[in-house]
This record gives C-alpha cells, structure tokens and sequence, in this order.
C-alpha cells in the first residue's frame, strides 16, 4: 500500500506534571497526499517514552483543511476567569490561575486537572464572559471546533448558547455566527468536540486576526467555561495586481500601453 503519510506526534510533560496531549494535524500542506481512499492503515514506528506505543483518536475528513492557527496563540483579552474561590464580584482579570483563559489554547483537552488545569471557566454565576484569541497574522477561517467543560467531576459548569466574533484590528468586531454547545455534564473525559464549519452552513469564510469566544448562557448551577477553542484557517491567497493601462502623450499623439 502507497504510503500517503509520514510524521511525528507531540507529547510533553506540563508544568504541573499532567500529560498534555495536543491534537496534531496534517493536511496536503504538512505532507499529506490527499486522494480517494477506503482504508487506512496507522503504523506507530516508535514510541515517546520507555514503554509501549499507542494512539487516543484518528480523525480523517474528507476535504483538505488548514492548519489550527489558534494553537499556542495569546489571550489579549476577557471578562475574567473563576479563581476557584469567591462569588460574582471578583476581580475581571482572564489571567487568574487555574482556570485562565489562556487554557483554551494550550491543546490539552478533556478537563485535565492541575494548576492550571487545562480549561477556562467565566466567573461566578455571570453570563455573557468571553475573551478574545489572537491569531497574530490574518487568516481566512472556515471552520471553528470547540470543546466545552463541565469542570471536572463537579459538573456544575459550562457553555450553552455562544457568539463568535472576528476583527482585523482587535478593536471593530463583527459577529460571525451564533450557535449552542452541548451539555457535556457527565461524559467523564469523553468530552465530544463540536464542529462549526462554511461546509455545513454555519458561516461563510471570512478573514480575520482576532477571534471572540462569548459564552452568552451557561450550562449547570454556577457559570461558563470552555476546553478548547480550534480555529482552521489558512493564509489569504495574494491579490493579483489588476492591469494597468499608461497613456504616453506624444508629439505624434496618444500611444496606449498595457501593462
């Protein structure tokens, strides 16, 4: 069988001693020979550490995305993060550990415990928190997962109805779509990852820098939150210079050049 592609898998250690596990992609862009196939055969050639080798999941699609731009990317803004403590009136600030927003970036998914752990959680009992993923370059999305919490084995957290919104500028933002996520309450760590994409009509493409996250209600007793925020993109297509027509006044009179 033709080998249509070969690579490495990430896997690390966090900072807090919990396994981070990131969601490796490949497309016709990272090597992978796109083609019409029926059967797929994995072949793990070495391992990460000492003992067997092994694989969580594969997902195959059947058209050729981009890459997921928001990996590792900044949280430049929010309305604030549970600090795992206190009621409504705490502090807005989206870098409180463990549940700060940066966490919704960092691939680990599957509400994996620590500090910090590996999700975000709004504040206390507040709708409409959000925060705001920099992309630093301009993409043209089509396609957004997401993965909500339900904040462990408290199952008391996590997002219902949501907006997306983008900007080129991180200043003017306009809403792309509006949808709900599950109620995830229960599912252990077998958190399904949500897809919203220009192919099944919930948005069209659009071209952007800065994506919103707004969790306008919430599932559960105490407030929002989110696992993951995946964003496909890929570099805008350079715009072809239009012709350009120079007219030459002479002596002998009007010569027209195209350019």
């Amino acid at each position: 069988a033709p080998v249509i592609l070969s690579g490495s898998l990430t896997t690390s250690i966090g900072a807090a001693g919990d396994t981070m596990i990131p969601l490796d992609q490949f497309n016709s862009a990272t090597g992978l020979v796109t083609g019409d196939y029926q059967y797929l055969r994995f072949q793990s050639v070495s391992g990460s550490f000492n003992n067997n080798v092994g694989l969580n999941e594969i997902e195959v699609y059947s058209n050729d995305i981009g890459g997921n731009v928001a990996a590792g990317k900044p949280i430049v803004d929010g309305s604030g993060a549970w600090s795992g403590g206190g009621g409504a009136a705490q502090s807005p600030d989206f870098t409180v550990q463990p549940f700060a927003a940066s966490n919704v970036t960092d691939q680990r998914i599957d509400d994996i415990d620590g500090n910090p752990t590996s999700f975000w959680l709004g504040r206390q009992g507040l709708q409409g928190e959000f925060f705001t993923v920099d992309l630093e370059d301009t993409f043209t999305i089509d396609r957004i997962d997401l993965q909500n919490t339900h904040n462990r084995q408290f199952n008391d957290r996590g997002t219902n109805d949501f907006t997306i919104a983008a900007s080129l500028d991180g200043v003017m933002f306009t809403d792309i779509f509006s949808d709900q996520l599950l109620d995830v309450s229960g599912t252990g760590s077998d958190i399904p990852i949500e897809s919203f994409s220009e192919l099944d009509g919930d948005f069209s493409a659009f071209e952007a820098q800065f994506i919103r996250f707004t969790a306008d209600t919430f599932h559960g007793t105490n407030g929002s939150g989110l696992n993951e925020i995946f964003v496909f993109g890929s570099q805008p297509a350079a715009a072809v210079p239009e012709p350009v027509t120079v007219a030459i006044w002479s002596l002998l009179g009007l010569l027209t050049v195209g350019l």
